[in-house]
């Protein structure tokens, strides 16, 4: 994507121990212009999320705010799979429903139990090249398909949308 720059975001209290989520949120202004990409520290996928560069950045400069400890990262051009994602009053990702929303693999892609990589035994089959499927809600990074009559989840990263997704 063209990365530009990435700065490490964290808090620390009085006695050392960390801070995920922010009291409030923190503005970071990196020198540059592109687009902000953010990782969070909050769960163990750092799922990539396009954040909305502050139009008041300075000149030269992007801004973004966070809301918790993570990597802010500003890119040349937007990741075409992280999207800007609904937040719970805590800051974490919420899922979106989806209607009239097809994926397509464009590559053999692993069908999971789960929205996560974390664990290989959530396989429940190898998409091949090019499989359609419906597309009913989507989480950062993960798309929620149904394959037949069996519901399973998709890396967004290697799929490609059809429809109002």
């Amino acid at each position: 994507a063209g990365v530009i720059q990435a700065v490490d975001m964290f808090g620390l209290l009085p006695d050392g121990s960390p801070v995920v989520p922010f009291i409030s949120p923190m503005t970071i202004c990196m020198r540059g212009v592109g687009s902000a990409i953010f990782l969070s520290a909050a769960n163990a996928a750092r799922t990539p999320l396009l954040i909305p560069v502050l139009p008041n950045s300075p000149a030269g400069y992007s801004c973004g705010s966070i809301p918790v400890s993570g990597t802010i990262v500003l890119v040349r051009n937007a990741m075409t799979d992280a999207q800007p994602m609904p937040q719970t009053g805590g800051g974490a990702p919420v899922s979106v429903a989806l209607t009239n929303c097809q994926v397509r693999t464009t590559n053999p892609l692993n069908l999971r139990s789960t929205p996560s990589l974390a664990d290989s035994s959530n396989i429940l089959e190898v998409l091949p090249y090019q499989t359609v499927l419906t597309a009913t809600e989507r989480i950062p990074g993960w798309y929620g398909v149904i394959r037949g009559s069996l519901p399973g989840w998709v890396a967004a990263e290697f799929v490609e949308t059809i429809g109002d997704c």
